[in-house]
């Protein structure tokens, strides 16, 4: 009797590829793994001048939690910056046409 091994399955959650080369993961329930108040707090926190630790903390879990691959240290330079703008652009970008669709 042989272990089967070569049968299993392993499921991938489905993703959303960025133009940056990153990908978003997508909650298989909701179809659109963040909402636009999150969205809206990001923009908020990168648009502020006095950054505040709930912001940055914000920002980091934001990060972590769609875009994996990168881990956001003490600071957010500005090439980090640049990126998670862009991120947050093109994150909008995607909330829209998946609300016009439904």
């Amino acid at each position: 009797m042989g272990c089967n091994c070569k049968n299993k399955k392993t499921t991938t959650p489905p993703t959303i590829k960025m133009t940056d080369g990153s990908t978003i993961i997508v909650p298989e329930t909701t179809g659109i793994p963040y909402n636009r108040s999150e969205l809206e707090d990001i923009r908020i926190y990168l648009d502020s001048d006095a950054k505040s630790e709930i912001g940055k903390k914000l920002l980091v879990d934001w990060t972590r939690r769609y875009f994996g691959e990168e881990i956001i240290g003490g600071y957010c330079d500005p090439n980090c910056i640049a990126r998670t703008r862009k991120r947050l652009e093109l994150a909008e970008r995607v909330l829209n046409e998946y609300e016009n669709k439904k």
